[in-house]
């Protein structure tokens, strides 16, 4: 292996932190999301962190695990949403202090209040 050093690019960070949303909304930890892929933690910790780029085929599989399309994720990634401040702190803060069920409570009446249809 070579001395170069990825940089991670503004959506690889952000595609990360779509990921780890949504794992913690379905209650898994960073090794119960590794097990399922194949893979180490700390290699999900790299990819929710921005610091390794995950390939189109590991991308598909995690979509495909959470029962989401890639496109949400994407959209995720990329919508104002992941650039407040605020509501980033407020997820981190609840998904900390909540349990499996509360989150998916959460998440629920958040869907219906912004009328999304879920799967």
């Amino acid at each position: 292996m070579t001395g170069r050093k990825y940089n991670a690019s503004e959506f690889d960070t952000r595609l990360g932190h779509a990921i780890s949303i949504q794992r913690r909304i379905r209650g898994l930890s960073q090794k119960d999301l590794a097990r399922r892929l194949g893979i180490t933690h700390q290699q999900v910790q790299k990819y929710e962190s921005g610091d390794n780029r995950m390939t189109a085929a590991t991308l598909y599989k995690i979509a495909e695990m959470f029962e989401i399309s890639v496109d949400k994720l994407v959209y995720d990634a990329t919508s104002k949403f992941m650039n407040d401040k605020i509501i980033q702190q407020t997820m981190d803060l609840m998904y900390t202090k909540m349990d499996v069920a509360q989150r998916r409570l959460i998440f629920s009446m958040a869907t219906y209040v912004a009328g999304v249809a879920t799967a």
